[in-house]
């Protein structure tokens, strides 16, 4: 089992990957 705190962070990390790819995707479209 590992800490919360390193769910929370892997968690973020994917979040904000997966925000990046859309935001290129979104500036590649317009």
């Amino acid at each position: 089992m590992f800490p919360p705190l390193v769910f929370v962070l892997t968690l973020s990390v994917v979040y904000f990957y997966i925000f990046t790819l859309n935001f290129t995707e979104n500036l590649h479209s317009i």
